[in-house]
């Protein structure tokens, strides 16, 4: 089951590096998520992490440059409200593919605890970037979604990281987005 499980991981994560349909991707982060649920501890080795922090490593960094693009277009001469729907549609893509780095994180601190702070460090910034106040609600909310699960699978290691996510999830609690 082991090797099975070892031959299709990184399948799944090569899939999660390479798909380009955001749908298609979507449905492959989930599956992951789940297998690492299903698996637990023990089921990536050094190679994963050290390829799936990458690649989620990526796939923040694109939500914020996608983020800049759109907002640069939303000052383009030729902005109307038909390109305003297909940046909101643009961005509906984004923050779901967000919601699923999110669910791979959970999964993670689900299963290896405190034990994977150390690879969390190389996405540490970028999550702190999602809970900037002028962030959007969405990014807002999943940030302090995954600050939430090392909170919940890493006390009391977690307190290290409260000088980034205290003060926002304070904040949060009068956010004008009851969503956050």
């Amino acid at each position: 089951l082991t090797q099975m499980w070892h031959f299709m991981c990184d399948a799944l994560i090569k899939a999660i590096g390479t798909e380009p349909d955001s749908d298609v991707l979507s449905e492959i982060m989930h599956s992951f998520a789940k297998c690492i649920e299903l698996m637990g501890d023990g089921c990536l080795n050094s190679e994963h992490f050290e390829e799936m922090g990458g690649i989620l490593k990526s796939k923040l960094e694109e939500h914020f440059k996608n983020q800049e693009l759109r907002q640069a277009k939303r000052q383009d001469e030729d902005y109307d409200e038909q390109v305003e729907e297909t940046l909101q549609d643009e961005d509906e893509n984004d923050v779901y593919i967000l919601t699923k780095v999110s669910d791979i994180l959970h999964a993670v601190f689900c299963s290896y605890k405190e034990k994977v702070l150390p690879w969390f460090e190389q996405l540490l910034q970028l999550i702190v970037n999602l809970i900037c106040p002028h962030r959007p609600w969405a990014d807002r909310q999943w940030g302090l979604c995954i600050f939430d699960d090392v909170i919940e699978h890493c006390s009391p290691s977690s307190f290290k990281y409260a000088e980034y996510f205290l003060r926002p999830m304070m904040q949060a609690l009068c956010d004008t987005s009851p969503e956050v």
